[in-house]
């Protein structure tokens, strides 16, 4: 057997449980779990993949930080549009069926329908067209069909 040597080091709680509680997951010793990463981090090093610089990290974070940004900002501008788009949709769907049933009244009865009758109607529209909304709302993206 080689001959070994002992390298002793301080670490804050934090590191020491977190040693603990990874050598107890490995059925291992704390000084088995820190010769494992101490000789994993010198073949890393032996092999040149040593950490980027923290100028490197900061320069890429910033760089990440900006495309969070930018796409948080188009889907925002997506969303907005949604918003515009439906808002639109369902304001010409509630006038096509209001004249819908304005024509349908006349082809069947020649006279207007009354206004007590035409609000219970729309009311009906209302409501089977908030289901529908929660409905499609509610289902996962996959099951929709559009």
């Amino acid at each position: 057997m080689a001959h070994t040597y002992t390298v002793g080091t301080k670490v804050e709680k934090q590191v020491h449980e977190h040693l603990t509680k990874v050598a107890a997951a490995q059925n291992k010793s704390v000084s088995e779990v820190v010769r494992a990463l101490i000789l994993d981090g010198l073949d890393r090093m032996a092999q040149g993949e040593q950490k980027a610089a923290p100028d490197e990290l900061s320069a890429r974070l910033d760089e990440l930080q900006e495309q969070i940004v930018f796409h948080h900002n188009a889907l925002g501008e997506l969303l907005l549009k949604a918003v515009k788009i439906s808002t639109g949709a369902r304001y010409f769907s509630r006038l096509a069926v209001s004249y819908g049933q304005d024509m349908t009244s006349y082809l069947t009865t020649q006279k207007p329908m009354d206004q007590a009758t035409k609000q219970a109607e729309m009311a009906q529209f209302e409501k089977k067209s908030r289901q529908m909304s929660q409905e499609f709302l509610m289902k996962p993206l996959d099951d929709l069909q559009i």
